[in-house]
């Protein structure tokens, strides 16, 4: 037949753009491009000889020398690639086979007797199936197609199938006759357009009433009590009818003895089984754990699982960048049952020590927190505190699922009494541009500002308004150095103002450097002003609320229990560890006058010196000034 070169190109207006050079007399349309540099087609011809492309205009840089065969990587065996010889440009080219053949890749038999013919075929083909009978002297043997006697057939073939073949996948099913006897049958595909005839002799079938007897002999051991004898006479029972219960057992008779001991013990149960597919499901899982007695690691036993056997999360381990921690939980797994429980549990805790951000890690325990074991009142306790769990869970490697338990547990609750929520700023921004979070455009401090020029004290504190408050001058050059507080102009800091709500939550997002926005809109919040983001990002967190369900507090000034609560939410939110010993610790005469929601975090400041009072008292309900705010919270960010 004459060669006729079909190619998928002819992508003339992009050859219109890349040179006025013709390209070669190609017919066809483009199939893909993945870039300037990777253009590819594809070429069917009939036959195996790869034949030359050119054209005025076009250099072979490589000639390929075989087929390509589709599923192969792209090698320069395989690849022709032109060089268009005006723009540099190259085009790839693979070579494939046009016949239209039918490939059989599998003829299976189901335990209802459903024999099943897959394949793929680019037209439609018409193709006859035979199936060879066992033979007369062997029952696990049968026929070959030399002993079928064409003149007389009945002998030696059960059934001849004609059918159409067509797409990708499944083919045809025929069911076996009821009256076929049990044995090794063969089959037989023929067609004009096969590129080769598929011939099976082992598919084995079991008549109704065979298959019962063997079940019924299998669970005349299996309702036993499970001892080394009993396990090793149900091991010889699966390996001699194996064919009669449908079981591969290639994987089971691979196992030492002692494993396929250790594998028939866990399948021993008093009510035997019902049917043969919850046999044959058992068994393939008693033998994951038989491998890790064998030496397999549990990396190895996972790639040999089933799709439809593999542990609930396989895809996700798939996905992990380290599966150490998983595999190595697994190395303790007694039994299958334990084996899938210890690797969902584990791969759950490899994601979250994975995971980058709380909202990720949040995404995680929403969707699998049912694998970590926790008692309801420990998934309770998180879905009411996830924001401040998850902040908290981040950074920090988990090697156990109890550890993370533990720190949902300690998770302080979310308040959400009025004052509980706070925020802030340090003073009027300067200018600096926008910040967005949340779809909110605020501006914000710049942070990094033109270096300046004027001469200051000898100490770098620059503003001249701070004489009277020496206790406060390094908590304020502190915070203004690291852009976390600036002055009310260059030189004014006015550190006896009072700190409003909104100003708050800015020195407090910027001093921890939070990042994240919350779908929550309160109605006095102006999304356009610089505290929007700010407010967002601590609601994001959970560090802050409300004065009511609809309001902020904008304007509002901030108390001085509303501060230390907010302070002490940070502090758990970003999982600081403030391992710090105070000798000599404030006592305060006026801490029962302190708001129950703020008394914890009252306590904990003072505990790690972050607090003194004046005049031996705390003064709660007092509004915090700009000196105080930056005094606390300089008390603890220096020490984290």
């Amino acid at each position: 037949m004459k060669k006729k070169i079909i190619i998928l190109l002819m992508m003339m207006s992009v050859l219109a753009q890349t040179s006025a050079s013709a390209m070669p007399n190609l017919y066809g349309t483009l199939d893909r491009i993945w870039s300037d540099d990777h253009t590819m087609y594809y070429v069917e011809i009939d036959g195996d000889a790869i034949p030359d492309i050119t054209g005025a205009g076009y250099e072979t840089v490589s000639k390929a020398t075989k087929i390509y065969k589709e599923g192969q990587a792209l090698t320069k065996a395989n690849t022709t690639v032109i060089q268009n010889t005006a723009t540099g440009k190259r085009y790839r080219i693979v070579f494939t086979n046009n016949k239209n053949t039918l490939e059989i890749s599998n003829v299976s038999i189901d335990n209802k007797g459903m024999l099943s013919v897959e394949g793929k075929v680019l037209n439609d083909e018409i193709l006859k199936m035979f199936i060879l009978k066992p033979s007369e002297t062997d029952k696990n043997t049968s026929y070959t197609w030399s002993e079928v006697d064409e003149s007389d057939m009945t002998k030696t073939v059960l059934d001849v199938v004609e059918f159409r073949a067509s797409g990708e996948g499944k083919q045809v099913s025929h069911q076996f006759p009821n009256t076929a006897s049990s044995g090794a049958y063969g089959v037989l595909i023929v067609g004009d357009n096969l590129a080769k005839n598929y011939y099976n002799p082992n598919i084995y079938y079991t008549s109704k009433q065979d298959l019962d007897n063997a079940l019924e002999g299998l669970n005349e051991i299996v309702k036993q009590s499970a001892d080394n004898s009993k396990a090793k006479q149900l091991a010889d029972y699966i390996k001699a009818n194996s064919k009669m219960l449908y079981c591969d057992t290639t994987r089971f008779n691979a196992l030492s003895d002692t494993a396929q001991i250790m594998a028939c013990k866990e399948l021993f149960k008093a009510d035997g089984y019902a049917d043969v597919e919850k046999f044959q499901d058992s068994l393939y899982k008693s033998i994951v754990t038989a491998w890790s007695s064998d030496g397999k690691s549990p990396e190895e036993i996972l790639k040999e699982y089933k799709a439809n056997s593999a542990p609930a999360l396989y895809d996700e381990y798939c996905k992990l960048s380290s599966k150490t921690i998983v595999n190595d939980a697994l190395k303790q797994a007694k039994n299958n049952t334990e084996f899938e429980t210890i690797f969902n549990k584990m791969t759950v805790v490899e994601m979250l020590n994975e995971a980058p951000a709380p909202a990720e890690i949040d995404a995680v325990l929403s969707a699998y927190i049912n694998y970590l074991g926790f008692s309801k009142s420990v998934e309770d306790k998180y879905a009411k505190n996830k924001n401040i769990s998850a902040r908290l869970m981040l950074y920090k490697p988990f090697s156990t699922a109890g550890e993370i338990e533990k720190v949902i547990a300690s998770t302080p609750e979310t308040q959400t009494g009025g004052g509980g929520g706070n925020s802030g700023g340090g003073g009027t921004t300067h200018a600096g541009g926008t910040l967005s979070v949340g779809g909110i455009n605020a501006p914000v401090t710049d942070r990094s500002p033109e270096p300046d020029n004027e001469i200051k004290p000898a100490d770098g504190f620059i503003f001249n308004d701070c004489g009277n408050y020496e206790w406060a001058k390094t908590a304020i050059k502190h915070l203004y150095d690291n852009k976390i507080i600036s002055g009310k102009d260059d030189s004014h800091f006015f550190p006896q103002d009072n700190v409003k709500r909104e100003e708050f939550v800015k020195i407090i997002v910027y001093a921890f450097d939070f990042l994240g926005a919350s779908k929550e809109v309160f109605e006095d919040v102006d999304t356009e002003q610089w505290y929007a983001a700010p407010i967002s990002t601590g609601l994001s967190v959970g560090i802050i609320n409300g004065i009511s369900d609809t309001k902020f507090g904008i304007g509002k000034n901030i108390t001085r229990e509303d501060m230390a609560a907010i302070i002490y939410r940070a502090v758990k939110t970003a999982g600081l560890d403030l391992d710090i010993e105070i000798d000599e610790t404030a006592t305060l005469t006026d801490l029962d006058t302190v708001s129950d929601y703020a008394r914890e975090a009252v306590d904990f400041l003072i505990e790690k010196g972050a607090v003194k009072g004046s005049g031996g008292k705390f003064d709660p309900k007092s509004y915090a000034t700009r000196a105080e705010a930056a005094q606390m919270i300089y008390q603890v960010i220096k020490i984290r």
